[in-house]
């Protein structure tokens, strides 16, 4: 707002003055429009230090993993943003390996970018693409630290294998805590078998 006034009372300034001797009115007058100019960037910081101390309208400020049903989705964003780096480096590095030739050879046949991704790039990277969500599942079968760090299992985050710790460590009952391990075994037997099938296949 002050540089505003600056650049509308400027030009009546300069075509009042030109190259005469400024009048008697055009000291107090500059004087004036400088302090309104103060005053407004005053105003300016002062509503910007009040943005610290404000207090919000829509009330006090949440507990966000306290709150069920939402608070697992909290959790499965951490897990997310843990595990996007490690997939984005696997899956950048396969697409690097793709030949040129058959992009080049599908661009030649009129094919569009979605075709040449779909179709071209994502089949010759599709042992890659395994691998990468073979680990992930594991990663979230097994997940124990992000639900150990942030909640401990309340608010109805239990998992399996914080639910295998607090049985094992905390409450000392060895059979429910092994039971639980042997069913977090079971649920990644499967995934890995079907890995190391599609992994031999692959060297034949």
């Amino acid at each position: 707002m002050a540089w505003l006034i600056y650049l509308a009372v400027k030009p009546l300034v300069k075509a009042e003055i030109g190259h005469r001797k400024a009048p008697f009115w055009f000291t107090p007058l500059r004087l004036f429009f400088a302090i309104v100019a103060a005053w407004l960037i005053w105003l300016a910081l002062g509503s910007i230090l009040s943005i610290f101390d404000a207090r919000l309208p829509y009330g006090e400020p949440q507990t966000w993993l306290t709150i069920p049903f939402w608070n697992s989705f909290f959790l499965m964003a951490v897990l997310v943003w843990i595990q996007t780096g490690f997939a984005m480096v696997i899956l950048s590095a396969a697409l690097r390996g793709i030949p040129e030739e058959t992009i080049e050879a599908a661009v030649i046949d009129g094919a569009n970018p979605f075709q040449i991704f779909f179709k071209i790039k994502v089949p010759q990277i599709m042992g890659t693409i395994v691998v990468v969500w073979t680990t992930i599942t594991i990663v979230v079968l097994k997940v124990f630290d992000i639900v150990f760090a942030m909640t401990n299992g309340q608010w109805q985050t239990q998992v399996l294998a914080n639910y295998m710790y607090d049985k094992l460590f905390r409450a000392n009952d060895w059979g429910v805590g092994s039971a639980s391990a042997m069913i977090i075994m079971l649920l990644v037997t499967p995934i890995l078998a079907w890995n190391v099938y599609n992994a031999r296949k692959e060297t034949r």
